[in-house]
């Protein structure tokens, strides 16, 4: 009986040792599969991003700026452009979310590199002088002194326009033009607050007019060609006054379309290819207000409507 307590107490023993040994390498294996490493991405779970969110542009119709000639500006441009003057949030976004870089790997190089039978290349000569571009620029505003209205792409290629009683001039890669638009085009069109001028600048015939109201200058030829960048950035510094409606084109305006803007869309529709006015936004550096315009303010719907049909009758009765 003694010797088989003995053998009894002792398989015990074994089978206790035995399964304390299994549960001590379930927990290792257990420890090792939740700190297994792992794979680098660059994003942490939270912050992987899929694409920037697309940026929202304003409809500012019926709407006006009124800023100040001795502090503040604004520029305007598409929504789908940044200036290069304020980072792009979408940019900022972007370097926020991405954590740790993600590795690449290196592909080892061959020791010995094939051999090519070289062809003699053709010859192409380039000419240093830049491509044209032509472009049109229209807006409405009210101011009561001789200042520089706009600056259409102010870090490269500016060209900006500056009322001097009543001429303009403009002003572009140390050039000026001084341009009188007294001659009349169109019939007497209703007298309105807003003074609406179009400037057009044609690089391929390297000649520049300008549009106020319905009156036009003299076509100019440029004492150098004109080759606007393409930046679509219009900027008002040291301007005192209310500005709407800006509409800028990739080409020169035929009359036709300047009628139209200037007949604020009465006889004919317009949009601007590059920047619209109803499709825009804006960045303020200083004071500045944007408010209803001086239309909405003092016109009701009713009245709005009385008004448009008696300029319409009144247009019939000119064109008669």
């Amino acid at each position: 009986m003694g010797m088989k307590m003995k053998r009894i107490v002792a398989s015990l023993v074994m089978m206790m040792v035995i399964q304390s040994a299994l549960a001590t390498t379930t927990t290792t294996t257990k420890k090792l599969r939740t700190t297994a490493i792992r794979p680098a991405t660059g994003f942490t779970a939270f912050q992987r991003p899929t694409t920037p969110p697309t940026p929202a542009g304003l409809d500012l119709t019926g709407k006006m700026f009124t800023l100040s000639r001795d502090y503040g500006a604004v520029s305007f441009y598409p929504p789908s452009y940044q200036p290069y003057s304020s980072p792009s949030p979408y940019t900022t976004w972007w370097m926020k979310e991405y954590t740790n870089p993600i590795p690449t790997t290196t592909r080892p190089r061959p020791t010995t590199r094939p051999r090519y039978t070289t062809r003699p290349r053709p010859t192409t000569f380039f000419t240093t002088e830049p491509q044209s571009r032509s472009v049109s620029v229209c807006l409405r505003f009210i101011t009561d002194e001789q200042t520089t209205i706009f600056t259409l792409s102010p870090t490269n290629y500016a060209l900006s326009l500056t009322s001097n009683g009543g001429s303009f001039l403009m002003y572009y890669n140390y050039y000026s033009v001084s341009l009188s638009p007294n001659i009349q085009l169109w019939p007497n069109t209703l007298q309105d607050l807003w003074t609406s001028v179009c400037l057009t600048v044609d690089s391929g015939k390297n000649v520049v007019q300008l549009f106020k109201g319905p009156y036009m200058s003299i076509r100019k030829l440029l004492p150098s060609q004109f080759v606007w960048s393409g930046e679509p950035v219009v900027k008002f510094s040291g301007f005192g006054g209310q500005v709407t409606d800006i509409q800028v084109w990739d080409y020169p305006l035929g009359y036709k379309e300047v009628f139209h803007y200037m007949s604020k869309g009465f006889y004919g529709s317009y949009r601007g290819s590059v920047l619209t006015w109803s499709f825009i936004n804006f960045s303020m550096n200083g004071g500045g207000l944007l408010e209803e315009s001086y239309d909405k303010q003092a016109r009701g719907r009713g009245l709005r409507r009385r008004f448009k049909r008696h300029l319409y009758q009144d247009k019939k009765k000119e064109l008669l």
